[in-house]
Protein backbone atom coordinates (compact mmCIF):
# COMPACT_ATOMS: atom_id res chain seq x y z
CA UNK A 1 0.00 0.00 0.00
CA UNK A 2 1.28 3.44 -0.98
CA UNK A 3 0.89 6.54 1.16
CA UNK A 4 2.17 10.13 0.91
CA UNK A 5 0.83 10.26 -2.65
CA UNK A 6 1.31 13.30 -4.89
CA UNK A 7 1.42 14.35 -8.52
CA UNK A 8 3.69 17.18 -9.66
CA UNK A 9 2.81 18.85 -12.96
CA UNK A 10 5.22 21.01 -14.97
CA UNK A 11 2.35 23.27 -16.12
CA UNK A 12 3.33 22.73 -19.75
CA UNK A 13 6.71 24.43 -19.34
CA UNK A 14 9.27 21.65 -19.30
CA UNK A 15 12.26 23.96 -18.88
CA UNK A 16 10.80 26.11 -16.08
CA UNK A 17 10.10 24.92 -12.56
CA UNK A 18 8.77 28.18 -11.13
CA UNK A 19 5.23 27.39 -12.31
CA UNK A 20 5.19 23.69 -11.40
CA UNK A 21 2.45 22.64 -9.02
CA UNK A 22 1.87 19.62 -6.80
CA UNK A 23 -1.44 17.94 -6.06
CA UNK A 24 -1.45 15.99 -2.80
CA UNK A 25 -3.61 12.87 -2.88
CA UNK A 26 -5.23 12.07 0.45
CA UNK A 27 -5.45 8.53 1.76
CA UNK A 28 -3.58 5.51 0.50
CA UNK A 29 -3.48 3.32 -2.59
CA UNK A 30 -3.72 -0.47 -2.29
CA UNK A 31 -1.66 -2.73 -4.58
CA UNK A 32 -3.25 -2.90 -8.05
CA UNK A 33 -5.54 0.07 -7.35
CA UNK A 34 -5.46 3.42 -9.12
CA UNK A 35 -6.83 6.88 -8.57
CA UNK A 36 -7.19 9.98 -10.72
CA UNK A 37 -6.78 13.66 -10.04
CA UNK A 38 -7.11 16.67 -12.34
CA UNK A 39 -5.22 19.90 -12.56
CA UNK A 40 -6.80 23.30 -12.65
CA UNK A 41 -7.25 24.73 -16.13
CA UNK A 42 -3.99 25.82 -17.74
CA UNK A 43 -4.17 29.03 -19.77
CA UNK A 44 -2.78 28.56 -23.27
CA UNK A 45 -0.26 31.16 -24.42
CA UNK A 46 0.60 32.65 -27.78
CA UNK A 47 3.86 30.72 -27.64
CA UNK A 48 1.83 27.49 -27.37
CA UNK A 49 -0.08 28.33 -30.56
CA UNK A 50 3.09 29.44 -32.34
CA UNK A 51 4.66 26.02 -31.66
CA UNK A 52 1.40 24.18 -32.29
CA UNK A 53 1.30 22.15 -29.12
CA UNK A 54 1.65 21.98 -25.36
CA UNK A 55 3.83 19.20 -23.98
CA UNK A 56 2.95 18.61 -20.35
CA UNK A 57 4.98 16.34 -18.07
CA UNK A 58 3.76 15.04 -14.71
CA UNK A 59 5.41 12.83 -12.14
CA UNK A 60 3.90 11.03 -9.22
CA UNK A 61 5.36 9.72 -6.01
CA UNK A 62 4.30 7.64 -3.06
CA UNK A 63 5.80 5.73 -0.18
CA UNK A 64 5.39 2.03 0.41
CA UNK A 65 7.42 -0.51 2.36
CA UNK A 66 9.78 2.24 3.51
CA UNK A 67 10.67 3.18 -0.10
CA UNK A 68 9.61 6.19 -2.14
CA UNK A 69 8.55 5.25 -5.68
CA UNK A 70 8.06 7.59 -8.62
CA UNK A 71 6.88 7.50 -12.20
CA UNK A 72 6.29 10.10 -14.89
CA UNK A 73 4.29 10.51 -18.05
CA UNK A 74 3.68 13.24 -20.58
CA UNK A 75 0.79 14.34 -22.69
CA UNK A 76 0.96 16.43 -25.83
CA UNK A 77 -2.00 18.64 -26.67
CA UNK A 78 -1.97 19.48 -30.38
CA UNK A 79 -3.32 22.96 -31.01
CA UNK A 80 -5.06 23.95 -34.21
CA UNK A 81 -2.96 26.58 -35.96
CA UNK A 82 -4.93 28.86 -38.26
CA UNK A 83 -2.56 31.28 -39.97
CA UNK A 84 -4.46 33.95 -41.88
CA UNK A 85 -3.65 37.36 -43.28
CA UNK A 86 -5.50 40.23 -44.96
CA UNK A 87 -4.27 43.11 -47.06
CA UNK A 88 -5.95 46.48 -47.47
CA UNK A 89 -4.42 48.53 -50.28
CA UNK A 90 -5.32 52.23 -50.39
CA UNK A 91 -3.89 55.25 -52.11
CA UNK A 92 -3.04 58.74 -51.03
CA UNK A 93 -4.05 61.85 -52.94
CA UNK A 94 -2.77 61.97 -56.53
CA UNK A 95 -0.14 64.70 -56.79
CA UNK A 96 -0.60 67.01 -59.77
CA UNK A 97 3.07 67.10 -60.75
CA UNK A 98 2.71 69.61 -63.57
CA UNK A 99 0.11 71.77 -61.73
CA UNK A 100 -2.31 71.72 -64.66
CA UNK A 101 -5.29 71.09 -62.38
CA UNK A 102 -6.15 67.69 -63.80
CA UNK A 103 -5.05 64.11 -63.41
CA UNK A 104 -2.78 63.17 -66.28
CA UNK A 105 0.44 61.41 -67.20
CA UNK A 106 3.36 62.50 -65.04
CA UNK A 107 1.28 62.83 -61.86
CA UNK A 108 2.22 60.59 -58.92
CA UNK A 109 0.38 58.45 -56.40
CA UNK A 110 1.52 56.71 -53.22
CA UNK A 111 -0.04 53.38 -52.21
CA UNK A 112 -0.42 52.28 -48.60
CA UNK A 113 -0.68 48.64 -47.54
CA UNK A 114 -2.23 47.58 -44.23
CA UNK A 115 -1.32 43.97 -43.42
CA UNK A 116 -3.40 42.35 -40.66
CA UNK A 117 -2.80 39.00 -38.98
CA UNK A 118 -6.32 37.53 -38.76
CA UNK A 119 -5.12 34.10 -37.63
CA UNK A 120 -4.04 32.65 -34.29
CA UNK A 121 -0.28 32.25 -34.88
CA UNK A 122 2.47 34.85 -35.14
CA UNK A 123 3.46 35.49 -38.76
CA UNK A 124 7.03 36.06 -39.98
CA UNK A 125 8.74 36.56 -43.35
CA UNK A 126 6.13 39.13 -44.34
CA UNK A 127 6.05 40.94 -47.64
CA UNK A 128 3.68 42.75 -49.98
CA UNK A 129 4.00 42.29 -53.73
CA UNK A 130 2.30 44.81 -55.99
CA UNK A 131 1.75 44.51 -59.73
CA UNK A 132 2.47 48.25 -60.17
CA UNK A 133 -0.87 48.64 -61.91
CA UNK A 134 0.04 46.33 -64.79
CA UNK A 135 -1.80 43.06 -64.29
CA UNK A 136 -0.58 41.48 -67.52
CA UNK A 137 3.14 41.88 -66.92
CA UNK A 138 5.40 41.07 -64.00
CA UNK A 139 8.48 43.00 -65.14
CA UNK A 140 7.50 46.07 -63.12
CA UNK A 141 6.15 44.26 -60.05
CA UNK A 142 7.76 45.23 -56.77
CA UNK A 143 7.93 43.64 -53.33
CA UNK A 144 8.10 45.41 -49.98
CA UNK A 145 9.66 43.27 -47.26
CA UNK A 146 8.18 43.83 -43.79
CA UNK A 147 10.69 43.46 -40.97
CA UNK A 148 9.89 41.54 -37.80
CA UNK A 149 6.81 39.53 -37.02
CA UNK A 150 3.08 40.15 -36.75
CA UNK A 151 1.14 38.86 -33.75
CA UNK A 152 -2.47 37.71 -34.12
CA UNK A 153 -4.94 40.59 -34.23
CA UNK A 154 -2.34 43.21 -35.08
CA UNK A 155 -1.83 45.33 -38.18
CA UNK A 156 1.26 46.86 -39.68
CA UNK A 157 1.30 49.44 -42.45
CA UNK A 158 3.85 50.05 -45.18
CA UNK A 159 3.94 52.27 -48.24
CA UNK A 160 6.01 52.71 -51.34
CA UNK A 161 7.55 55.82 -52.76
CA UNK A 162 5.43 57.80 -55.19
CA UNK A 163 4.60 55.90 -58.36
CA UNK A 164 4.74 57.84 -61.61
CA UNK A 165 1.48 57.55 -63.53
CA UNK A 166 1.84 57.07 -67.29
CA UNK A 167 -0.68 57.60 -70.08
CA UNK A 168 -1.58 53.91 -69.95
CA UNK A 169 -2.92 54.41 -66.40
CA UNK A 170 -5.66 56.75 -67.66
Amino acid sequence: TLTNLSVTDDHGTTNTTTDDFTITISGSLAPGASTSVSSAAIVLTQANFDTGSVVNVASDSGTGGGTTVTASDNDTVTLQQNPSITLDKTHQQIVDANSDGKQDAGDTVVYNYAVTNTGNVTLTNLSVTDDHGTTNTTKDDFTITIAGSLAPGTTTSVSRAAMLRTQSNF
